[in-house]
This record gives structure tokens, C-alpha cells and sequence, in this order.
């Protein structure tokens, strides 16, 4: 982050903001997004360590709105529930999504992908895409689909000016 001095600063994705959410920080900034920042000292070479915790707003809403307001583990009553969700990583088996509400990514694989769309292209659009819960592992791992009506890419959307 550039905050005016020497050299750039560092903002490790922990303070970027207080809520209690496993971020990926793509979702919520921008390159050039303009953003208020507490220099917490200096680190070597000179470089600043940063955080945004508490100083922008904007940011935690976002954050809100894409995580929910506090993450939780699915679980079994999950099943079957609508969420919203952003792609955190592709893999060739499949999608990690980030979901709001839930502590961790749910993997959606790529035979529940609707038809005509392939890995990649879903990929590249990010989000925010609605699925559905179709299971819960005993050890909180979460299976999606985008299969069904309703379900895949949000047409209609941004909320918000960044798509999220």
C-alpha cells in the first residue's frame, strides 16, 4: 500500500479488517482503491507494517455482505440451503466458493457445474454466484452445486460499484 512514505506499506490480510471472516482480499479491494490505514510500525528495510482494522467502513460492509456477519461451520441442517458465494480457486476437480455465512469454502465439482458452463468460464466471473448445500462432512467440508433453478451466476448484480 502506498501511504505516502518512502517506501510502501504492508497490510497482511489479518488487518484488513476486525470481523471474524477468512477473507480473500480480491473480493473486497481493488488495485488502486483508495483506503485509511494506522501504521503499526516498521518492519525490515524500512517497510511499513499496516492495518485498516476499524478505519473504513466501506470495507466492512463489504465484507458483511460477502461473509456474513459472524462465519459459523455448516452442518448437517444446512443441507438444502440457498447461499451466495464467490470462487476462492480452481482446480481441476472443481471450485472452491467462498460462502456467506460459513467459516469455510465449499467445494463445488465440476459435474455440478450447469450445464453449457465450463470450469474456466465460471472461474473467470468470480461471483457472486448462488448455490446450493447439497452436504456436510463430518468434518465441516461442504459439497455445492449450481445445479437447479435459480442457481449459478447472479444476473442483476452488483450491489455495489466492485461487483460484490
Amino acid at each position: 500500500i502506498n501511504y505516502g512514505g518512502e517506501r510502501d506499506g504492508l497490510c497482511h490480510v489479518s488487518q484488513v479488517t476486525a470481523l471474524p471472516a477468512r477473507l480473500s482480499v480480491q473480493h473486497v479491494l481493488q488495485e488502486n482503491d483508495e483506503v485509511t490505514v494506522e501504521i503499526l510500525g516498521f518492519k525490515d528495510k524500512g517497510r511499513a507494517a499496516l492495518s485498516m482494522k476499524g478505519l473504513n467502513p466501506h470495507i466492512d460492509q463489504k465484507v458483511k455482505r460477502i461473509y456474513g456477519e459472524n462465519p459459523r461451520e455448516a452442518t448437517q441442517d444446512d443441507i438444502g440451503k440457498e447461499v451466495i458465494g464467490h470462487v476462492t480457486s480452481q482446480h481441476d476437480f472443481g471450485l472452491f466458493i467462498k460462502c456467506a455465512g460459513m467459516r469455510r469454502d465449499g467445494l463445488c465439482r465440476v459435474e455440478e457445474l450447469p450445464e453449457g458452463v465450463s470450469l474456466e468460464d465460471a472461474a473467470s466471473k468470480k461471483g457472486p454466484f448462488k448455490v446450493k448445500i447439497i452436504g456436510v462432512q463430518c468434518d465441516g467440508r461442504i459439497g455445492l452445486t449450481m445445479k437447479g433453478e435459480g442457481l449459478g451466476l447472479i444476473d442483476g448484480c452488483p450491489p455495489d460499484e466492485d461487483g460484490l
